[in-house]
């Protein structure tokens, strides 16, 4: 994986994980649990690659799977951007975690900070 840096508070690592979600707009389910995955990984947010529509502002429930284990967090919609194939790239960032969800996230950045990047491997749109 590779570390990526920029305008962002913290470091991102670019990974491809597969991420279960669910969006909820003032307060109500706005999306029905959904997979997508994630591109990158920061300790503040994600961006993930999703077919189904989410809008800023949103909340989004996450489990987000590392090898055996799952990040479990929620995270507000930042910014959505539609691309090919009927996507959307969206970035979030976290606004709570569950369980060991933040550690979990710490051990899997700090274990791929240095690794190679992930093999492209696109998700369909329904």
């Amino acid at each position: 994986m590779e570390l990526e840096t920029d305008r962002r508070r913290q470091a991102r690592v670019l990974c491809v994980e597969l991420a279960a979600y669910s969006g909820r707009r003032r307060g109500q389910v706005s999306t029905p649990v959904c997979v997508g995955k994630t591109l990158d990984l920061s300790e503040s947010g994600v961006r993930l690659q999703v077919s189904t529509e989410v809008e800023e502002g949103d909340l989004v429930e996450l489990d987000i799977a590392v090898g055996e284990e799952l990040i479990l967090a929620t995270a507000r919609v930042i910014h959505v951007e539609l691309i090919e194939g009927g996507l959307q790239e969206v970035g979030a960032e976290f606004t709570d975690f569950f369980q060991q969800g933040e550690a979990l996230l710490r051990q899997h950045l700090q274990d791929h900070s240095n690794g190679e990047l992930p093999t492209e491997t696109p998700i369909s749109a329904p």
